[in-house]
């Protein structure tokens, strides 16, 4: 497990990700389909402010972007405990 974290963050580093990168990744995939039903689920729970709350031994900038790219925008009752991308200003 330590040799694939420690493999796979070094390519993380190595490609230079960034935030919009990753947006553009998610954006262009063809192979993520979230459940039917999603967004009308959200938009309930948004409607009458019943918190959301995502817990993820991944990558938090993802999850955020992944949820933004398919409603939107992030709603405020949704909060994502994870892990999360420092990226170098450049």
């Amino acid at each position: 497990m330590v040799e694939w974290w420690t493999r796979s963050h070094e390519e993380l580093v190595k490609d230079n990700y960034n935030e919009e990168k990753l947006r553009n990744i998610i954006r262009n995939s063809k192979g993520l389909i979230l459940r039917k039903g999603f967004r009308e689920f959200f938009a309930i729970l948004e409607k009458y402010d019943i918190p959301i709350v995502i817990f993820s031994g991944g990558i938090g900038d993802i999850i955020r972007i992944i949820l933004e790219e398919n409603l939107g925008k992030l709603p405020k009752n949704v909060h994502i405990i994870s892990n999360w991308m420092s990226y170098d200003r450049q």
